[in-house]
C-alpha cells in the first residue's frame, strides 16, 4: 500500500494469503486481471503481493492460479476519487491427484508460524474495501477487528496506517506502520509508509532510514526512489537526493515535480548548467501552472549565471 498516486493513474494493489491451513505460498503464481476488453497479467514467484498500473475505472475480476492449484479470484472497483485500490485473494488448495492422494502443499506449522485466522483475513478484505470508497470509520473498524483477531497480521496494521494517514493522525499512523515494519521488515509497503509518515511529520533525517529499506526491497518502484530523494533533501544531503532523484526518474520519467526538485538539487550544489537543463525539462511535462511558473524564475535566474 502506498500514497500519492496521480488519478491518470491508477493502480491495484494486491496481497495474496496462503490457501487456508497453510502457512506457505506457492513458488509460481499467475494473476490476472480481466474486465470486458481488458486483460493484464502478472506473475509472482513465491512472493505475497501484485499490482496493475495504468487502470481505468471500472469493476475487475483478480485470479490466482498455480500449478497444481484451484484457481481463486476476488472482484475489485476501480471507481471515485482514489488512485491506488487494494484487494486480496486467498490462494486456492490444491487439487487432489487421480489417486485421491491427502492433499498436497500443506505446511507443518508449530507455535512460531501462525496460521492467519479466516476471520481475520474476512475482516481485513472487508477493511481494505472500505478503504478503496474512503470511508476511513469503517476500514478502521475493520481493520482494528482484523489486528484483534491475528495481532501479528502486518497487512492490517499497513492498512489501518493508512487509514489514519488519510485522517491526519499521524501519531497514529506511525505507531502501525512501525508495528507493521517490525512485524515484518521485509515489506517494502510498510517501510515506504512509515518513511512518508516521518517525512509528514518534518522528521527527513529519521525517514531515511525506512525508505531506502523500501527502496532496496522495491528497486522498479519509483515512489520509494522519489520519497527517500525528499528525505535526503531535506536532511541536507543534496548528492544522495540527486542519485535518488535520478533513479525515480529513470523508473517513471513523466514525474514533473521530481524533474523539478533535481533542479533544486543541481542549483544548490551549484551545477547551473544541469540544473537549467532540469528546470526546462519541467517545461516539456505539462506540469500544474503554479510549478510552470516556478520553473521559468528558476529558469530566468540561472540563464544570467551561465552566461
Amino acid at each position: 500500500f502506498g500514497f500519492n498516486l496521480g488519478a491518470a493513474n491508477r493502480v491495484i494493489r494486491g496481497t495474496l494469503f496462503p490457501a487456508y491451513g497453510e502457512t506457505q505460498l506457492p513458488d509460481k503464481m499467475t494473476i490476472t486481471l480481466s474486465s470486458q476488453g481488458v486483460l493484464q497479467t502478472a506473475m509472482s514467484w513465491g512472493a505475497g503481493s501484485f499490482s496493475f498500473e495504468n487502470v481505468s475505472e471500472g469493476s475487475y475480476v483478480v485470479t490466482v492460479t498455480a500449478p497444481g492449484r484451484q484457481s481463486a479470484s476476488a472482484v475489485v472497483d476501480v471507481q471515485g476519487p482514489g488512485s491506488f485500490f487494494v484487494v486480496s485473494v486467498v490462494v486456492g488448495p490444491p487439487i487432489e491427484d487421480s489417486q485421491n492422494s491427502p492433499t498436497r502443499g500443506a505446511a507443518v506449522v508449530d507455535v512460531a508460524t501462525l496460521r492467519i485466522p479466516e476471520k481475520a483475513i474476512k475482516a481485513f478484505e472487508e477493511g481494505v474495501s472500505y478503504l478503496n470508497k474512503n470511508e476511513s470509520r469503517k476500514a478502521e473498524e475493520r481493520l482494528q477487528r482484523a489486528i484483534s483477531e491475528y495481532p501479528h497480521f502486518h497487512h492490517a496494521h499497513n492498512a489501518l496506517g493508512i487509514v489514519y494517514t488519510r485522517s491526519k493522525r499521524l501519531k497514529e499512523a506511525r505507531e502501525e506502520f512501525t508495528k507493521a515494519v517490525e512485524i515484518n521488515p521485509d515489506s517494502p509497503g510498510a517501510q515506504r509508509n512509515l518513511g512518508l509518515v516521518m517525512l509528514l511529520q518534518n522528521e527527513p533525517a529519521k525517514a531515511i532510514g525506512p525508505l531506502l529499506a523500501a527502496a532496496r526491497l522495491e528497486q522498479s518502484d519509483p515512489r520509494s526512489f522519489d520519497y527517500l530523494g525528499e528525505a535526503y533533501f531535506l536532511a541536507g544531503q543534496p548528492n544522495e537526493a540527486r542519485q535518488s532523484f535520478e533513479k525515480c526518474l529513470s523508473l517513471d520519467p513523466k514525474r514533473y515535480e521530481v524533474t523539478f526538485r533535481l533542479g533544486e538539487v543541481c542549483t544548490r550544489t551549484t551545477d547551473f548548467t544541469q540544473a537549467l537543463a532540469y528546470f526546462k525539462q519541467v517545461l516539456k511535462q505539462n506540469p500544474p501552472p503554479e510549478l510552470a511558473a516556478a520553473a521559468k524564475a528558476n529558469i530566468e535566474k540561472l540563464q544570467s549565471m551561465v552566461r
